[in-house]
This record gives structure tokens, sequence and C-alpha cells, in this order.
């Protein structure tokens, strides 16, 4: 009995220090934050892409199959990003609008006369701190840019079941480099294709699920948990950002287990109401952000959408 309860003992203190640890890392860990840099398919248009990835995404990686789609009618793309063991919202959102401020290279105003930031889920609640923060520090005007949000959550209470749950939970604990990497394995198994029925024709659903897999493997708790503590803290004043600007919202109908839909995309649309220039929103029949698991309807999407993106002028 003795060696159960300091075997117990010893389990509460190394969570405990590894806890502490985490609480210490948060902004001193090296969160791996990087912006990659594209050249578009039309240069003419001076338009500036800007991809922001949902949780468990990595940037470019996350769009390989429909990337070429997102490219077609624009001049630049950047793909954001965030980090693999802690996300920085701070750092995140004011790199992510210093990259765009001055990329590619110098004199990104000469270059480009409008932006379109597209957010994958949590994405589009980061793009619109990143539009703040373009308005307020590097002066770009409301009329030129366009948002377009991917399912986005629009507050914490916007995921299904047992996501919800699971949000409650991670976002009150700090995990540490112990906890986070052990932990990642069950974060991984919840987050891939989850019905075969989801995958286009001619595509293997193994083969779907192990690339899925894959991408995540590089995340650890502790990132999840940081974006989804952003999530909670700017639940209801994010849509600041997007005053004045042009939003579109496609929202996923399909087997959709992340975010519940069409709730999500209607609070969305509430919040924003007498802040926004224009909102529109369409349907995709696609699980959660699908790109993998449906390219070519989402490449469709993805054409139709940012084709129909006004270039207005700064």
């Amino acid at each position: 009995m003795n060696w159960l309860l300091l075997s117990l003992c010893a389990l509460v203190v190394l969570l405990a220090l590894d806890a502490t640890l985490g609480r210490w890392l948060l902004g001193r860990f090296s969160t791996t934050f990087r912006v990659t840099q594209q050249s578009g398919d039309a240069p003419e248009s001076k338009r500036l892409l800007v991809y922001l990835p949902g949780i468990l995404f990595d940037g470019d990686e996350s769009v390989a199959e429909v990337k070429g789609a997102m490219m077609e009618s624009v001049a630049n793309g950047l793909f954001v990003s965030y980090g693999f063991w802690r996300f920085l919202s701070r750092k995140v959102i004011l790199g992510t609008a210093a990259v765009i401020g001055h990329a590619p290279g110098e004199g990104s105003r000469q270059q480009h006369t409008s932006i379109v930031l597209v957010g994958a889920s949590f994405g589009g609640r980061l793009a619109a701190d990143v539009v703040l923060e373009l308005q307020t520090r590097y002066g770009w005007n409301a009329s030129a840019i366009t948002v377009v949000m991917v399912d986005t959550p629009c507050e914490n209470n916007s995921f299904q079941q047992p996501g919800l749950t699971v949000s409650l939970i991670v976002r009150r604990l700090f995990f540490g480099p112990l906890v986070s990497s052990i932990a990642a394995p069950l974060v991984k198994r919840t987050m891939v294709p989850p019905y075969d029925v989801d995958i286009e024709a001619g595509l293997d659903f193994a083969s779907v699920k192990r690339k899925a897999v894959d991408r995540m493997a590089k995340f650890r708790l502790s990132s999840v948990a940081d974006q989804q503590r952003y999530l909670a803290d700017n639940s209801i004043q994010w849509t600041l950002g997007l005053t004045g600007i042009d939003v579109v919202y496609l929202w996923c109908d399909h087997n959709n287990i992340t975010v519940v839909q069409p709730a999500a995309m209607r609070k969305v649309e509430l919040f924003t109401k007498g802040k926004v220039n224009h909102f529109a929103w369409r349907v995709v029949p696609s699980p959660h952000c699908g790109f993998g698991q449906l390219p070519t309807l989402w490449q469709s999407a993805f054409r139709e959408v940012l084709s129909g993106v006004p270039q207005r002028r700064i």
C-alpha cells in the first residue's frame, strides 16, 4: 500500500513540476513560427493571399492539395505556421502582420494593392487580429482587405462534443515537455479523417489518414492548450478587427464533428453585424476543412471565392 501511495505522490509531483516548467517556458520556448512565401499565377492582380491554418495544421503543408487553386488569382502567397511546441498569439499576430507589411521584400504597399486572408477554422479568428494590426500599425485601408473564414468557430461553445469538453479542460492546464510529448499521440488520434465516405473517389482512405496523422505528429499538447486559451480569452472582441472588412464565410455541413453548424456561422454573422462592410456565406459539402479528403471540391470552392473577391485599391 505504501509503495502505491509513494508512486501516486511521485506522479503528482512530477506532473506539478512539468506544469510549472510549462508556465515558465511560456514565452521562452522556441515556437518555430514561420511564414513561407510563394509566387502566384496572377502578378498583374497585385493581390496578396495570406493563409492562416487551424489547430494542428501547419502552413502550406495543410493545403498542399488545393494550394494551386488558391494561387491562381493572386500575385503572391504567404502561408503561416504557428509553432509545434508553443503558440504565442501576440508573436504570431505581430509577426504575420510584419511580414505582410513588408513582403515579399521591401515596398509591399507598392507591389500589392489588396489582401485576402484565408483563415481555416481557428485561423479565421486569428485573421481578425492580424487585420487590426495591418490597419493600426501599417496603415492598410479596410477597403483593401477581405477575410475568408473556413468553418471558423465563433466562440468556444461552437465546438461539437467531445471537442467542447476537451477544450474546457485543456485550456486551463499548462503542459510541460513531458506531458506534451506523452499526450501528443492521443491528440493526433482524435483529429484524423473520421469516415471513409468523406474521401474523394479515387483516393485511398488509408493513405489520406496516414498523411493526416503524419502532418499532426509534430504538434504537442502545449501548443493546442495555448490556442484554446487564445480562443477563450478573445471570445467576443476579436470581431472588432473585421470593422469595414468584406467577409466570406464557408461552412462545412457534411459529417462535421468539429464545429456546430450553421450555428457558428450565424453567430459570426450576428457578432459582426454593423461592423463588416459586407458578409457573405456559402455551404461546402465537406467535413471540417477537409482539404486533403475532398481536394477537387475545395479547389473549386477556392477558385470561385477567390476569383470573386473584389480588387480594391488602398
